[in-house]
């Protein structure tokens, strides 16, 4: 039984009817009456992977075993809080996780993938507060709507500098200049929280969230302008499936050139490890600041992996690599909305989206069989030539004496 006016579905009907040929159950007076027990249903996709969700329905019995008892395929599965975990071994959980809550969100690794079919009564928002601390807090969402991020933490005495992240996606709270006005928002591609996700939230002071009830415009806003559905990633030049990797961190970036922000909407920031894509991020632009930046998320499995970086845009088709390099460190945050990490490419680009320079040239460009570069050197040295394919994969390095003309 499905309740439209509620947007909620019932997990079964009590009344089991026999099917007979030509037969009506029921009057225009006097209707067939159907009761559904009042447990909801809500079911869970688990990718093979990484998956961060939590819970806004109340459990009947929120023990592990009890909870997850719907699952397919738990063999080997681990779920996790921000403290305990537990493993699924022979026919049982065993570890120190034992209930699950819904106030704090999960990561659940699975080793097929699955659904989760979760029975459950439906919870008041307003009457469920979750409890922050200073630093980094995982935090379930409990509302059955969408919710745009500012009014959804308009609770939190949030402070700039803090960060908000889902597995996709990531907001700062930044102080916005308009005018002689001076206010705060969340600013970043994560735009809406949304049930079932997780989140994890970093907060300079502790406090309380209490999420508020929904507005009616808003359960008219199409999903698709939410900025939380992975497969919007399927238009990025690059594309990582978050679900491989158990940590991740983010950054706010800009291109920089001639000392000033270069980025525009044809460009899409790009994170490696040697040749795999660890995150992509679109160019967006940020009213406030009237400019284009990145929000970009990265993935790995352990810390410490040395990423590289390119730049691809799509107005040009064309993939460079850009200078900075970093190690990767699990929920680190990099820049702001102020001060983005600026990257640069080896030289000044003549590119019509890096504005006008003459400190590096190719011409034709793009080209077949040949081409010839001019660049600017402070003297004649030896430099290492490297040469890549339009996906940004290494074809040639090798070095060239260079002589400085006079």
């Amino acid at each position: 039984m499905w309740d439209a006016s509620e947007c909620q579905r019932y997990g079964f009907v009590q009344e089991n009817f026999t099917f007979q040929a030509d037969n009506i159950i029921g009057t225009p007076n006097s209707p067939q009456v159907v009761h559904t027990g009042g447990l909801l249903l809500r079911e869970v996709p688990l990718n093979y992977g990484w998956n961060w969700l939590s819970f806004n329905l109340a459990f009947p019995d929120n023990s592990l075993d009890a909870a997850l008892a719907t699952l397919h395929h738990p063999d080997n599965d681990l779920i996790r809080s921000q403290g305990p975990f537990s493993l699924y071994s022979g026919s049982s959980w065993v570890g120190a996780l034992t209930n699950l809550n819904n106030s704090t969100m999960y990561i659940y690794r699975a080793d097929q993938p699955d659904t989760l079919r979760m029975l459950g009564t439906p919870i008041d928002p307003s009457t469920t507060p979750i409890p922050l601390v200073a630093g980094w807090n995982w935090i379930g969402y409990i509302p059955n709507y969408s919710l745009p991020i500012d009014d959804a933490l308009a609770s939190v005495a949030a402070q700039p500098g803090d960060i908000i992240k889902s597995q996709v996606a990531f907001a700062q709270y930044s102080e916005v200049v308009d005018g002689p006005n001076t206010y705060y928002r969340w600013i970043g591609n994560l735009k809406y929280m949304m049930p079932p996700n997780g989140y994890q939230i970093k907060l300079n002071s502790g406090g309380t969230l209490t999420y508020p009830p929904p507005s009616n415009p808003l359960m008219e806003t199409p999903v698709q302008s939410r900025g939380e559905n992975p497969q919007l990633a399927a238009s990025n030049y690059w594309t990582v499936d978050p679900s491989q990797f158990e940590h991740s961190s983010t950054l706010n970036g800009m291109l920089r050139a001639n000392g000033q922000n270069g980025t525009n909407s044809h460009m899409e920031l790009g994170a490696f490890v040697g040749t795999q894509v660890r995150g992509s991020a679109k160019a967006i632009f940020i009213q406030p600041i009237n400019m284009y930046l990145f929000f970009l998320t990265m993935y790995a499995n352990q810390p410490g992996e040395l990423m590289n970086f390119k730049l691809y845009s799509d107005s040009t088709l064309r993939v460079q690599n850009l200078v900075h390099t970093m190690y990767f460190s699990p929920n680190q945050h990099q820049g702001s909305i102020e001060n983005p990490i600026p990257f640069d490419l080896p030289s000044s680009s003549t590119g019509e989206e890096f504005g006008a320079s003459t400190a590096f040239d190719a011409q034709p460009n793009p080209f077949s069989n040949e081409t010839t570069l001019r660049f600017n050197l402070s003297k004649s040295e030896e430099v290492t030539l490297t040469i890549a394919d339009a996906r940004g994969r290494e074809i040639l390095s090798r070095k060239v004496a260079v002589q400085r003309l006079p």
